[in-house]
C-alpha cells in the first residue's frame, strides 16, 4: 500500500513539472531512488549496467539541452518521459510484479502525451523564426 501512495505522488509531481532540463534530472533521481528502494527491499537490479548508466544519463540529458528548438523540446520529453516509465514499473513491482510492465508503459505514454502542447508549440514557433528570419526570437510556452 505504501508503494502505491509513494507512485501516486511521485506521478503527481511529475504532472505538476513544466518539461526542463530540471525536470529531467527529477525523473532520473526518481527512478534512481526507486531502484534504491527496489533493491532495499530485495528485488535485482534487471539492467546489467545498472549504476552506470547514471553518466549516461546525465550526457543524454546535458545533449538534449543543447539542441535547438524544437528538437530540445522534443529530446528532453522524450528522456523525461522513459525516466517516469522506469519509475513507475520500479514502483509498481514491489506491489505487483505482473502488471509492473504496464504500469511503467502508461506512465511513460501519458507524459509523452502530455507534453505534446507544448512541442507542437515549439514547433510552430520554429516555423515562425525561420518564416520571419528571426533567429533570435525567444519563444515561451505559458
Amino acid at each position: 500500500m505504501r508503494a502505491l501512495i509513494l507512485l501516486a505522488i511521485l506521478l503527481s509531481g511529475c504532472a505538476s513539472m513544466p518539461p526542463d532540463k530540471q525536470a529531467v534530472y527529477a525523473a532520473h533521481g526518481a527512478d534512481i531512488a526507486s531502484t534504491a528502494v527496489g533493491l532495499a527491499a530485495g528485488a535485482a537490479e534487471a539492467n546489467p549496467l545498472g549504476v552506470l548508466l547514471i553518466p549516461v544519463k546525465v550526457i543524454l540529458t546535458e545533449n538534449c539541452d543543447r539542441q535547438p528548438e524544437p528538437a530540445r523540446t522534443g529530446c528532453l520529453h522524450a528522456v523525461e518521459a522513459v525516466a517516469w516509465s522506469a519509475t513507475a514499473n520500479n514502483i509498481a513491482w514491489l506491489v505487483n510484479p505482473v502488471v509492473a510492465p504496464f504500469v511503467g508503459l502508461i506512465a511513460g505514454i501519458s507524459k509523452w502525451q502530455q507534453g505534446a502542447p507544448m512541442r507542437d508549440f515549439m514547433a510552430a514557433c520554429a516555423v515562425h523564426r525561420e518564416l520571419t528570419k528571426n533567429p533570435h526570437l525567444k519563444c515561451e510556452h505559458a
